[in-house]
């Protein structure tokens, strides 16, 4: 899915056996064999396997003598990753007509968004979530996420509500705790993150109405202290008001009353608008109204962050989601400060070109052209010249002529919609942006299509993860047998 702003930048043990193997060995020479296989079998059944528990109760002397002052571990076996992404989106109620009639039918499309673009933790905003939805959710995806909500005590089903969902997957979520600041608008989300770090995430949704808004955000500062709570490291949501006028399309400045309001209140929380202070001249959009034709657009969505984690957020991304909602996924990474630089990673062939005919002959023709080269190097090697430099050389050609191929071959819906995000960028650009309704309404015909295809795209994903279901069901084969293991992180 193409961005729309810029980045920031183990075998079974075997058992000893006597000479006519009709029984076990219990010599002294074989125990460190023995405590060995049997560590390995514990390993294998994650510390706790049947044969060792045996072992331990009759024949003490696999078990190593345990020191007094020795501390037992609550480790869980779950593994957090290296860094996560965090995520916010208006979800614009449960279901859609568009993807079925249940009344959690978006849910079956966050999952995919959660998974297809690795998101640890996603904040929603208008989920309309009562309890019996949520104990439906939980029914159907409680393998893979884990949510927490909070809805209006007035009409819990119909009006805002807010939610936060972790992907287990990629967080261990058995250490979360979350605190409700005012039902349906304001959840707040704490976790433990590599055993040592503590992550708290403030989720909003304030008021449409502008007059209400300062009496949010003082009411949220106020039960934020009340509860005495730790500072946010990221205040995430649909703000439903901007800061800057740059946020605007045309150019529009909110009520400075406000405005005011949720300055003073991120400032008391500590948290800032880090995509903005980067970027301070960019103009991006999460939200497009159609009003009256005048398809005017603000960037209402967004995500502070605090000082402490803000040196080390990056891939700051704004994407169409193939969720059917009317605003954009905003996400963005964090990393610990002391964990070692990544980069983007090496181009891989893509394994659908492995049978291309063309690329093949490309490889054949080349590598006999290499390989004739390398067989004159060995008698006459000089340091720009040798088996090592050709052997370099020829895969940077067959990455060369692959790179087209995968292009042309990934599909014509794939190259459509990075041509309209092209198109959708260098309109943005445009230094008459802001006051040209022409534009506007071409950058929303253009969101309007890169959604049309991307849900489109998604369906042939659906039905061909139901055919492959109904062909695989209750049969002993891989996707069967996955579908009862817990993913681990």
């Amino acid at each position: 899915m193409t961005t729309a702003t810029p980045q920031i930048p183990s075998p079974i043990p075997s058992r000893s056996s006597s000479s006519n193997g009709s029984r076990l060995s219990n010599r002294s020479e074989d125990l460190p064999a023995a405590r060995s296989s049997q560590e390995t079998a514990s390993a294998e059944y994650g510390g706790n396997s049947p044969s060792s528990s045996y072992a331990s109760q009759h024949n003490p002397q696999l078990t190593p003598p345990r020191s007094p002052h020795t501390r037992q571990t609550t480790d869980t076996g779950l593994r957090s990753r290296a860094n996560l992404k965090v995520a916010t989106l208006n979800m614009k109620g449960r279901a859609s007509t568009l993807l079925g009639w249940s009344s959690t039918s978006k849910w079956a499309e966050i999952q995919y968004t959660m998974k297809h673009n690795t998101i640890a933790i996603l904040a929603l905003q208008e989920t309309h979530l009562d309890q019996p939805h949520i104990n439906e959710i939980n029914t159907l995806y409680s393998k893979r996420l884990r949510v927490f909500s909070t809805a209006d005590p007035t009409r819990p089903a119909t009006s805002s509500s807010v939610a936060f969902v972790l992907n287990k997957s990629l967080l261990n979520t058995s250490l979360c705790t979350t605190a409700v600041l005012i039902p349906g608008r304001a959840l707040f989300l704490s976790l433990k993150w590599h055993n040592h770090e503590s992550l708290h995430f403030l989720n909003v949704y304030a008021p449409v109405e502008t007059p209400q808004q300062p009496d949010f955000w003082n009411c949220l500062v106020e039960k934020w202290a009340a509860l005495h709570l730790p500072k946010p490291d990221f205040l995430l949501g649909d703000f439903n008001l901007t800061e800057d006028a740059l946020d605007r399309a045309p150019v529009c400045i909110d009520p400075v009353v406000a405005t005011d309001s949720l300055r003073n209140a991120h400032i008391r929380l500590g948290v800032q608008d880090y995509w903005r202070h980067t970027f301070p001249d960019t103009r991006l959009f999460t939200y497009t109204s159609p009003f009256h034709q005048h398809f005017s657009q603000s960037r209402l969505d967004r995500i502070y962050t605090s000082d402490r984690v803000s040196p080390t957020v990056y891939e700051w991304n704004c994407l169409n989601s193939s969720v059917p909602t009317d605003h954009h996924l905003i996400t963005v990474r964090y990393a610990l400060p002391n964990s070692p630089q990544t980069g983007s990673g090496r181009w891989t062939l893509p394994l659908y070109l492995l049978n291309n005919t063309d690329l093949l002959s490309i490889i054949n023709k080349k590598g006999l052209h290499y390989m004739a080269q390398m067989d004159r190097a060995i008698n006459d090697r000089t340091p720009l010249n040798n088996p090592q430099t050709l052997w370099s050389a020829l895969k940077n050609d067959i990455i060369a002529a692959a790179k087209p191929l995968s292009r042309a071959a990934a599909g014509k819906i794939n190259s459509r919609i990075n041509c309209l995000n092209n198109d959708r960028t260098t309109l943005l650009s445009d230094p008459n942006y802001a006051e040209n309704q022409d534009l506007r309404y071409q950058v929303a015909l253009l969101a309007n299509e890169i959604q049309h295809l991307q849900q489109k795209q998604r369906l042939s994903q659906r039905q061909n993860v139901k055919m492959k279901w109904a062909l695989t069901v209750e049969r002993n084969t891989r996707p069967w047998t996955r579908s009862t293991i817990q993913p681990k992180p």
